[in-house]
């Protein structure tokens, strides 16, 4: 809410988490890409176009570790610095 409050728009927190970790969100429609290794290359869901440049390995999981959401004119980069593996 206080992203939309101070600068108009709405990051998806619900599906952010799934997203953060390589994955679509299962209760929507979504576009799908995968790179050789198995891993989400790209994701359209949403209204949003997700870039998976990068993974790293956490424990026995490949994980992403830098995204790029955009959509509209909007674009976000994320970048992980540590997952911690359950």
């Amino acid at each position: 809410d206080l992203l939309a409050q101070e600068i108009g728009w709405r990051l998806p927190v619900l599906g952010l988490i799934d997203w953060l970790r390589g994955l679509p969100v299962e209760t929507q429609p979504a576009s799908l890409d995968w790179d050789q290794q198995g891993r989400l290359q790209t994701l359209k869901q949403d209204g949003w176009h997700i870039d998976y440049p990068r993974y790293r390995s956490v424990g026995a999981r490949q994980l992403p570790d830098k995204l790029r959401l955009m959509r509209d004119e909007l674009q976000v980069k994320l970048v992980i610095d540590t997952w911690l593996a359950p």
